[in-house]
């Protein structure tokens, strides 16, 4: 019994030494950590283990800590090129697509000048560039680096022997807290803290002395008007007319602008530097069965004019004024007028230019939901319906006073 006192009573005498120390992890002194406890039915402290070289604690469970519920968002990347360069700019894992295709363009710009343009932007995607020996370049999109580099040699091998694969680029999903408010997500957008973007910006690249014609062509309607294509767009049309649907899903399962063209979307074409206020303001909207193409004054020519292309819109020869019945949503019977026939995107597209006297005229009886048929010779040539005409209308008034770029 005194023999059990005695030990008793050295525990005691142990713990008001440790209460008088410093105390350190579980109340033992410095170079101390706590032993036993729990179901152990005694404690004590050890000293750290002092033959390593970084004593550290023996594994202990950690306290909870709150954990911050994150999902994926959306990472943009944009191509940029100019029809006289033989590299491209390119920028990804932006968290819009309208600040990856800004920065592009801008990088771009200032090594070329203008005539710069969007080859191609999406997002959680890759881009492949291919070139030719005779530096014409190629662009291939897909979900993975190696889906890019076939849809890139694919295209280039159509026309060329030797192609090689130059650049790939990456858009990973970027990671971030769920649940963010308008104004935290505003911040993730603007902050240069929350910049993830990587670019590949060349210096100054070699000329091209048959430059292939890239995306955002110019085709010239009529009176010196200029239709601007997105070629990614004009080749998912091309294929609309030649494969069907099953083959059109499995080519462009992984083509973010097919998906965007299936529901209809909206495309507004940079303006290209030193053009004067007010020029240059266009917008098209797109579907897989055709696009309509909005557009104002740009340098000599000083109307408007609305362009229908794709569809079942016949490919003339060469172009040619014709009569063309159009209608419209607005109330009014159909009317038939002169439109300028002519072929678009090398002859593989028709396309039906009304020239408008005033572009305001034009922009200000958009509707928000505007409803087209234009029929030639007697035989339906392409039926679309835009929505979103209002906000559309909207930037477009602002392009044409000339109050600021509003893509």
């Amino acid at each position: 019994m005194f023999g059990k006192l005695v030990l008793l009573g050295s525990v005691v005498a142990a713990s008001l030494l440790v209460a008088d120390s410093a105390k350190a992890d579980g109340n033992c002194p410095d170079g101390y950590y706590p032993i036993g406890g729990g179901n152990a039915g005694w404690e004590g402290c050890a000293p750290y283990d002092t033959r390593s070289e970084y004593p550290t604690v023996p594994d202990r469970p950690e306290p909870d800590k709150p954990r911050v519920p994150t999902m994926y968002a959306n990472s943009y990347i944009a191509v940029a090129w100019h029809p006289k360069a033989t590299d491209v700019w390119a920028t990804w894992n932006h968290r819009t697509t309208e600040k990856s295709q800004q920065v592009a363009l801008s990088a771009c710009t200032q090594v070329m000048g203008a005539g710069c343009t969007i080859a191609v932007s999406g997002w959680n995607g890759s881009v492949a560039i291919a070139r030719n020996k005779s530096n014409s370049i190629w662009y291939g999109w897909g979900n993975k680096p190696d889906n890019a580099r076939v849809n890139a040699l694919k295209d280039c091998k159509e026309k060329n022997k030797d192609c090689t694969i130059v650049h790939v680029f990456t858009a990973e999903p970027l990671i971030q807290p769920a649940n963010f408010t308008p104004m935290q997500q505003k911040i993730l957008e603007t902050n240069p803290a929350f910049d993830f973007s990587k670019n590949y910006f060349p210096g100054i690249p070699a000329t091209s002395k048959a430059p292939r014609q890239p995306v955002g062509k110019y085709e010239i309607a009529v009176n010196g008007h200029q239709v601007a294509t997105n070629q990614q767009l004009a080749n998912i049309l091309v294929a609309t007319t030649l494969e069907r649907k099953q083959s059109l899903e499995k080519q462009f399962a992984n083509n973010p602008r097919y998906a965007l063209m299936k529901a209809g979307y909206w495309e507004f074409m940079p303006r290209s530097t030193g053009v004067a206020k007010g020029d240059g303001c266009a917008a098209t909207f797109a579907t897989l069965s055709g696009a309509v193409a909005v557009a104002g004054p740009n340098g000599e020519y000083r109307k408007a004019a609305i362009t229908f292309f794709g569809g079942n819109i016949p490919v003339p020869k060469d172009g040619r004024m014709t009569k063309v019945t159009l209608e419209q949503t607005g109330g009014k019977p159909p009317a038939t007028v002169e439109a300028y026939h002519f072929p678009m995107v090398d002859g593989k597209l028709g396309a039906i230019t009304f020239v408008v006297p005033d572009a305001s005229a034009l922009v200000n009886n958009m509707f928000d939901e505007h409803h087209f048929a234009v029929s030639l010779d007697k035989k339906q040539a392409i039926d679309i319906t835009w929505r979103g005409g209002h906000s559309v209308r909207d930037r477009l008034t602002k392009c044409l006073k000339g109050s600021g770029n509003p893509y």
